[in-house]
C-alpha cells in the first residue's frame, strides 16, 4: 500500500496523508504499474492542487512514451481537477489512454472544467470510432455520454448543426449501398470472380459506411434529448415522418423527442404509434411460423413511442399502451413495450382519473393472470399491485402460490405483493 488508510473506525479526516516527497519518489522509477498508481495519488490531496512542482511532474508524465505511466499522469491531473489537460489526451495515440481521457472529462464535467476543445475532440471522436474494432462501442458511447453530462449550449448546438448534415449523409449512402447491391446482383450474374470479388468489397465499405452514419445520427439525437435542445426538432420530425417502420434510428428519435417535449412532434409519433400498434400484431403471428417471415417492425421504436406519448400528454397514449399491454397471439406477447407501458402505468397511476386507474389495473391484472408470461413483467406487474394495493390482485398471485410452480423469486415477489 502507497498510504495508511485507516481502520473502519478510524475517523476520515484523521487518515494520514502520504508525504508527497514519498510519492514522487514512487513515481520516478520503478515498475509501471506502481508509477501509475502514483501518478493517480499525487492528484488526491493539498499539493495536487496547489504545488506546482507536483503539477510539473504531472504534466511531464503526461508525455512519457510508456502509455500507461499516461495513464497514470492523466488521472493524477484529472484528480487534481485539472480539466484544462484532458483535450490533448483525447488525441492519444492509445486507446486505453483516449478512454480514460473520455470518462475523465465526464467526472470533470461536473465541475464545469472542460475546454471548448474538449467538447469539439469528443464530438470528432464520437463520429470516427470505428465499427468493427472490440473498444469501438466504448469509444462512441463514452464520448456521447461525455458530451452529454458536459452539457454546455456549445454541446448542444453542434449536435442540432450535425444532425440534419447526417441525414443527408446517411440518405445518400443508402442510395449508394442499393446502387452496389445492384452491382454485385450484376457482377454475380456474369460469373467473373474477380468482379464479384471487387463488388463485395465495394458494397462492404458502403454498408459499413452507412452503418456509421445512423450510429452518429441516434448519438446527436440522444444528446439533443439529453439536453432538451430544440434547434434540430423540424429536422427531427421531418426524419421520423419518412422513415420506415424498422428504420435503426426510431428508439434514439422518438426518445429524443419525447425528452424535448414539444406538442409539435406529437402527429408524427401517433402516426407512428397506429402503425406499430398493427405491425406487432403481425409480428407476434410471424413468430409462430419456421421460420418467422420478416416483419418491418421496431420494438425499441414502439417502446420509446408508448413513453413519448406519455410524456407529451397525449389523449391517446393509454389506449396504445394498454392494446400493446394485453396484446397476446397464442402464448405470445410482446416484451419491451410492455415494460415500457407498465413504467408508464406506474409513474402516471396516482394523477390519473378514475376510468384511466381501471384500465391500467386491468393491464396489470391481465399480466399477472398469463402464467406464459415472461417472469420479468409478471414480476413487475405483481411489484405494481402490491404498490397501488389492488385487491383485484390477491386472487391471481393466490392462485399462482397454490397452483403453479413458481421459482423462487416469483413466489417471494407475489407474497410480497
Amino acid at each position: 500500500m502507497l498510504w495508511a488508510t485507516g481502520t473502519p473506525d478510524t475517523d476520515v479526516d484523521a487518515i494520514a496523508i502520504p508525504p508527497m516527497d514519498k510519492l514522487l519518489t514512487l513515481a520516478e522509477s520503478g515498475p509501471s504499474s506502481l508509477r501509475a498508481t502514483a501518478l493517480a495519488a499525487l492528484g488526491k490531496f493539498d499539493y495536487g492542487f496547489n504545488d506546482a512542482k507536483v503539477q510539473a511532474f504531472l504534466r511531464q508524465a503526461a508525455t512519457d512514451s510508456d502509455p500507461q505511466i499516461r495513464l497514470g499522469a492523466l488521472r493524477g491531473l484529472t484528480n487534481a481537477w485539472r480539466g484544462d489537460v484532458v483535450a490533448p489526451f483525447l488525441a492519444d495515440k492509445s486507446e486505453m489512454v483516449r478512454l480514460e481521457a473520455m470518462r475523465a472529462a465526464k467526472t470533470l464535467a461536473a465541475y464545469k472544467l472542460n475546454s471548448t476543445e474538449t467538447a469539439d475532440a469528443l464530438f470528432d471522436l464520437m463520429f470516427a470510432a470505428p465499427l468493427n474494432e472490440l473498444t469501438a462501442a466504448d469509444t462512441h458511447l463514452a464520448a456521447r455520454d461525455s458530451l452529454i453530462a458536459i452539457a454546455t449550449p456549445a454541446v448542444a448546438e453542434r449536435a442540432a448543426k450535425e444532425f440534419p448534415a447526417l441525414v443527408a449523409s446517411w440518405t445518400q449512402l443508402r442510395l449508394d449501398s442499393r446502387q452496389a447491391r445492384d452491382a454485385l446482383a450484376a457482377a454475380t450474374n456474369s460469373g467473373d470472380k474477380q468482379t464479384i470479388r471487387a463488388r463485395q468489397a465495394e458494397l462492404a465499405a458502403v454498408s459499413a459506411t452507412e452503418r456509421k452514419a445512423h450510429r452518429n445520427i441516434r448519438a446527436c439525437a440522444r444528446i439533443l434529448g439529453a439536453l432538451t435542445c430544440d434547434k434540430a426538432l423540424d429536422q427531427q420530425i421531418a426524419l421520423l415522418e419518412t422513415e420506415s417502420t424498422d428504420s435503426p434510428v426510431l428508439g434514439d428519435l422518438i426518445w429524443s423527442l419525447g425528452e424535448i417535449g414539444d406538442p409539435k412532434a406529437l402527429p408524427a409519433i401517433e402516426t407512428f404509434m397506429t402503425k406499430s400498434v398493427k405491425l406487432a400484431r403481425e409480428y407476434l403471428q410471424a413468430q409462430l411460423a419456421l421460420p418467422p417471415p420478416y416483419v418491418p417492425y421496431s420494438s425499441e421504436g414502439t417502446a420509446q413511442a408508448v413513453a413519448a406519448l406519455a410524456k407529451l400528454d397525449s389523449p391517446n397514449w393509454l389506449t396504445h399502451a394498454h392494446t400493446l399491454v394485453t396484446m397476446k397471439v397464442s402464448r405470445l406477447r410482446l416484451d419491451r413495450p410492455v415494460d415500457t407501458a407498465l413504467a408508464m402505468y406506474d409513474a402516471r397511476y396516482a394523477t390519473a382519473s378514475d376510468a384511466d386507474k381501471a384500465t391500467m389495473q386491468a393491464g396489470v391484472i391481465d399480466l399477472i393472470t398469463d402464467e406464459s408470461h415472461r417472469r420479468l413483467a409478471r414480476a413487475h406487474a405483481m411489484r405494481i399491485a402490491g404498490q397501488w394495493k389492488l385487491p383485484a390482485a390477491v386472487g391471481p398471485l393466490t392462485n399462482l402460490l397454490t397452483t403453479e410452480r413458481p421459482s423462487r423469486p416469483m413466489m417471494q415477489m407475489s407474497a410480497w405483493a
